[in-house]
């Protein structure tokens, strides 16, 4: 597979992914997500390491960002394709008052990439 085919595949599922964020909708990330991913607040005063499972529920108790009127702020900062089954994505978007950094590593399974881990800091909107 050519590697423009491939930054269009990961591009797609990040369309996805910013979708599932932006209207709090676990269905959508399951679809981008591996089953066994992990995710991690790298941020000390609200560190988590959570499961797949435990992520979506947290999703599905929360207000919809879209819910409320505010515009979707994402954007891919970099993509690096390293093998033919890993790659390494760079994310930023705002969401709920905060300004993420997202390092998400992608795996590919069965034809398709899927985030197997998503590690990220977060600063408040005041504190830009």
């Amino acid at each position: 597979m050519s590697q423009s085919l491939e930054f269009n595949e990961i591009q797609y599922m990040l369309e996805k992914y910013f979708d599932g964020l932006f209207h709090a909708d676990s269905s959508i990330l399951s679809e981008v997500f591996h089953p066994d991913a992990r995710y991690v607040n790298s941020v000390p005063s609200s560190y988590r390491n959570l499961t797949l499972d435990t992520y979506l529920k947290i999703v599905d108790e929360r207000a919809a960002p879209a819910e409320s009127g505010a515009k979707r702020e994402a954007r891919v900062v970099a993509i690096e394709i390293i093998g033919p089954h890993l790659a390494c994505v760079k994310a930023e978007m705002v969401m709920m008052g905060r300004y993420y950094t997202d390092c998400l590593t992608l795996i590919r399974v069965e034809d398709r990439w899927l985030i197997i881990t998503k590690v990220f800091h977060y600063t408040l909107a005041g504190d830009q």
